[in-house]
């Protein structure tokens, strides 16, 4: 099987590094606009991004290696408009639990810990030593950057964005594409499109719709 990695930057390497560690893919390149200009970068980087459907063969998966939320999110839906076969990654040190739920085009890093009746959409990202703990609902496209720490029945909205380090008490709700600073501990509920920040979080701006 092949693997075919949209985004050569640095999640695009621990993205490889997972997809090599799993012993699922005898042949691992890389699709990027910078593909002239990337000589040195660990893996092939053989094309431009929209060239991905020259890559498509029955032994061929895919997956969208974007930190940004919204380029994910825009990548994976045009792989799956064109037919493009989505993959799930999870690092070998990860715990998932059996009763939980990973989406297509999620990664799932290493040391991250996603725990019962927790469903994780398709396109996030639960990066290294992150926890998400039991009856969590997080929907597509979110990133829970590393080390952060979500507590049970909260709900993430799609698009939704928790920096370094964030700590989330039971039952809280983040509106869709909203925003946490790095380290921020999250005790009430925060709506779309608002940054939040501190200990404890307050809104301090409008991200945009």
């Amino acid at each position: 099987m092949r693997l075919v990695i949209l985004g050569a930057g640095g999640h695009g390497k621990v993205v490889a590094e997972c997809a090599s560690l799993s012993q699922a893919y005898t042949e691992i390149l890389f699709l990027d606009d910078a593909c002239n200009h990337m000589e040195d970068y660990p893996w092939p980087v053989v094309n431009k991004l929209s060239s991905f459907g020259q890559y498509q063969t029955q032994q061929t998966q895919f997956f969208v290696a974007m930190g940004n939320n919204q380029l994910r999110a825009d990548w994976q839906k045009s792989l799956i408009e064109n037919g493009g076969r989505l993959t799930t990654l999870v690092h070998p040190s990860a715990i998932i639990s059996v009763h939980s739920t990973l989406g297509a085009g999620t990664l799932i890093s290493a040391g991250a810990i996603v725990n019962p009746f927790t469903s994780i959409g398709n396109g996030c990202i639960v990066n290294t030593g992150a926890i998400i703990e039991h009856d969590c609902t997080v929907n597509d496209f979110v990133h829970v950057a590393p080390g952060s720490v979500v507590a049970g029945n909260v709900r993430l909205g799609e698009g939704s964005f928790l920096g370094a380090g964030t700590k989330i008490i039971p039952g809280i709700s983040l509106g869709a594409w909203s925003q946490t600073g790095a380290g921020a501990t999250v005790t009430r509920d925060i709506a779309a499109n608002n940054l939040a920040v501190g200990v404890p979080a307050v809104v301090i701006k409008s991200t945009g719709a």
